[in-house]
């Protein structure tokens, strides 16, 4: 029998009902994996510390899947051309140790598009390298 295939969510939390979406993450132990270069927002609640804070997530940071353009992205002026991960090798094989011990996981950052986002550059790479099912939710 074949083992049942690893999950990848995505999701920005700009793009609303993030809260619940979330909560729902929390309630499945799905882990948020932070995918932006630098994990610090203008809303406090999803800053690296605050999530870090909290008990009930399973959360983990990894700067080498960010973006090194995000401040070209934050403008809205920019295309898939202009995303410049930091370290897809290395982000790559972290993010695969985290689905290898949860099973599934969710890439988080900011945008509200995730046709124009980083994170779906990252979850391409992920399912062609590693052979996950991605989910944008």
């Amino acid at each position: 029998m074949q083992a049942a295939k690893q999950t990848l969510y995505t999701m920005g939390y700009l793009a609303g009902r993030a809260d619940k979406k979330l909560r729902d993450l929390i309630t499945m132990r799905i882990p948020l994996v932070d995918t932006r270069y630098s994990p610090e927002s203008r809303h406090w609640q999803w800053t690296k510390d605050a999530l870090e804070g909290k008990q009930d997530i399973i959360y983990y940071w990894i700067q080498e899947l960010g973006n090194l353009n995000y401040k070209a992205a934050l403008t809205g002026n920019f295309t898939e051309a202009d995303i410049q991960i930091k370290n897809i090798d290395v982000g790559i094989n972290q993010l695969a140790d985290i689905l290898n011990e949860h099973r599934h996981a969710c890439l988080l950052c900011a945008c509200s598009d995730k046709n124009r986002c980083h994170r779906s550059v990252v979850a391409r790479e992920a399912e062609k390298r590693l052979g996950v099912k991605i989910t944008h939710i």
